[in-house]
């Protein structure tokens, strides 16, 4: 019999024989003190006393137990059944972990583990660097390569000074700024899984519940905030010229209603309508940002406490308390713009506001610049988790030992289920927006109609961050299959590798479906298209050698291009329809590969959790 010890504590027998009555099972029944403290090893005894417990116990094994009443043997017989049936379970769940391993390569051997590990630092300084660089690329080609103008900017116009907004809406500096900001939610979304991940390896239930909610909201609003970029102030800028088209309505035929300014250029009531939506999204995302940020600071407190010296804590108490009022004032002050009727260059230190409590908010933020730098702190806040704290990941193909990282086993996954699940989502979201569509008919500008569905208003808003969330979903998927092949076979497999950043970076390029102008990103579907058939065509002929030609994968294959061929001639409503069904099947035209086991820990405590073998990688 071997006894659940505490952490750090040996296994070792406490009966050198099996017991021959029910009455000495009964001492796991019964025993009052920590199951850690029976033992006899010289490591845990107390020093004064000499004993596991602090007090003079007995040098036995086993202890004696009372008197057992025949009312309790059943009891104790079916605790013995119990944990017998339990035993019978995890040993048939590691044989069938070796049947699917044996199952997808004929037999043979797995190639060790595979140790990531994740730092916090590392993401936040990601997430701050695409910001900036995001924001920097977008505004040179403002000024090299779009019609922008400083008399006829409708951001300028509105708020009377610049904006770094100014550098998102101007054609083609959009799409760059859309392709970066993208990017930008991803990682402050691994970097929130990334919180979640390391408050499940604590095993607080109530804690881990609230995280996950908590998670879940900031993640939403990360997500939404892309709707910045649905939001079309020039949907069809000319060049500069006499006059600039700079507010556009399409129409049910498909043309569209122009509303023609002079050069100098004035706001319509269409055009402050879209600035105050376009800003909303921004004060959601802003407000979200404050509160994780206060989450954040509490889990920075208990670890810094630890590792850090008294001054690098003050300089972070201050610093978060700075942050903390330039980015609920930025907030605030922005909400009381929108709330206004008129543009803020018309009454912004003109004349008072009709409100003394949004009068005073002002005045307070003009005074001290929050406008200007209250959304700066967001982009650094994440950096205050200390540099050496992370997550550490261990990936292998048979169920962890239970010496090793059982404590800390999450079980295991089919990366095929992970792929399977965002091209249902990405399913979903098309089929929906097949119903929203209004072009329908008379749209000849894209190869799969159905995602212009997310351009049409509203459902752009929630279909729009839904894609983006799919997209995260399918990076998980492809690396997890990537990790699987790379356990199976030893070493890196750059073709599926290759393949997999070409399928995501088409996938995701399809983002660009939401601006209005952005009639090439057809090319980014069909790149998706062919390399999603050269990914379910690589995983089939990775096994071919032992399972031989499965004729499933090339009727897959071949109705795929059949419907895709057929939806580009034809345009018939129910073949997009039938390609989004195809998708769904993916899961019949690819082999099952075995299990891939998860463990996961804390890298501030984790030192003794190294996997034997197993290769690590630094991220």
């Amino acid at each position: 019999r071997q006894r659940h010890l505490a952490p750090g504590s040996p296994r070792r027998p406490l009966a050198a024989s099996p017991p021959h009555s029910v009455h000495e099972l009964q001492v796991d029944l019964w025993w009052p003190l920590p199951l850690g403290a029976m033992t006899n090893d010289a490591s845990s005894r107390d020093p004064a006393s000499g004993s596991g417990v602090g007090g003079d116990l007995p040098e036995a094994d086993v202890f004696a137990a009372p008197p057992m009443t025949a009312k309790d043997e059943p009891d104790a017989i079916g605790v013995m059944a119990a944990a017998a049936a339990k035993a019978k379970a995890k040993e048939k769940q590691e044989e069938e972990g070796k049947g699917d391993l044996e199952a997808a390569e004929g037999g043979g051997e797995e190639h060790g583990a595979l140790q990531v590990n994740v730092y916090f630092r590392s993401l936040a300084w990601a997430y701050a660097i695409t910001f900036f660089s995001t924001v920097a690329i977008a505004g040179v080609v403002t000024f090299t390569a779009t019609a922008f103008s400083w008399e006829t900017d409708k951001i300028l116009l509105f708020y009377g000074v610049f904006n770094p907004c100014t550098w998102f809406d101007h054609y083609p500096a959009k799409v760059f700024a859309t392709a970066g900001m993208g990017v930008f939610l991803l990682v402050g979304f691994a970097y929130s899984l990334l919180i979640f991940v390391s408050v499940v390896c604590e095993g607080r239930l109530l804690k881990t519940i609230w995280t996950g909610l908590f998670i879940s909201l900031v993640s939403f609003a990360d997500f939404v905030f892309v709707n910045v970029f649905t939001t079309n102030l020039y949907p069809e800028e000319d060049a500069v010229g006499e006059a600039r088209r700079l507010h556009g309505v399409t129409t049910a035929n498909g043309t569209s209603a122009l509303t023609m300014i002079s050069e100098m250029g004035e706001l319509t009531q269409e055009d402050i309508a879209t600035i105050k939506l376009h800003t909303i999204f921004y004060i959601a995302w802003v407000v979200a940002q404050t509160v994780f940020s206060v989450y954040l600071f509490a889990l920075v407190k208990d670890r810094a406490a630890v590792h850090w010296s008294k001054w690098k804590k003050r300089i972070l108490t201050g610093f978060m308390c700075v942050s903390w009022y330039g980015m609920v004032m930025h907030a605030t002050a922005m909400l009381v713009i929108v709330l206004q009727p008129e543009p803020k260059v018309e009454w912004y230190w003109k004349e008072d506001l009709a409100s003394s409590v949004q009068h005073f908010l002002i005045l307070v933020d003009a005074y001290t610049g929050t406008s200007a730098w209250g959304w700066i702190p967001i982009m650094f806040y994440r950096a205050a988790m200390p540099s050496e704290y992370g997550i550490r990941l261990v990936f292998s193909l048979q169920a962890f030992e239970h010496n090793s990282l059982q404590s800390l086993d999450q079980g295991f996954v089919f990366p095929e289920g992970w792929v399977l699940r965002c091209l249902q989502v990405v399913a979903a979201i098309m089929a929906m927006g097949g119903v929203f569509s209004h072009v329908w008919e008379i749209a000849d500008d894209t190869e799969l109609r159905l995602f212009l569905a997310l351009r049409e208003k509203p459902f752009a808003y929630f279909g729009a961050p839904a894609y983006l969330c799919a997209c995260g979903i399918f990076l998980i998927g492809l690396g997890l299959q990537v990790v699987q092949r790379r356990l199976l076979q030893g070493n890196l497999p750059i073709v599926l590798c290759t393949i997999a950043a070409v399928m995501f970076l088409g996938m995701y390029g399809c983002i660009m479906y939401i601006l209005d102008r952005a009639d090439w990103v057809w090319i980014a579907f069909v790149v998706f298209q062919i390399a999603f058939v050269l990914w379910v065509g690589v995983l089939n002929w990775y096994g071919m050698e032992k399972r031989g030609i499965d004729w499933r994968a090339i009727v897959y294959i071949l109705t795929g291009v059949t419907i895709f061929a057929l939806t580009i001639i034809t345009h018939y409503w129910f073949l997009y329809y039938a390609y989004l069904v195809w998708m769904c099947f993916y899961g019949f035209a690819v082999p099952d590969g075995p299990r891939l086991y998860i463990s996961c820990s804390k890298i501030e405590d984790a030192s003794k959790y190294e996997a034997a073998g197993a290769r690590s990688i630094r991220i």
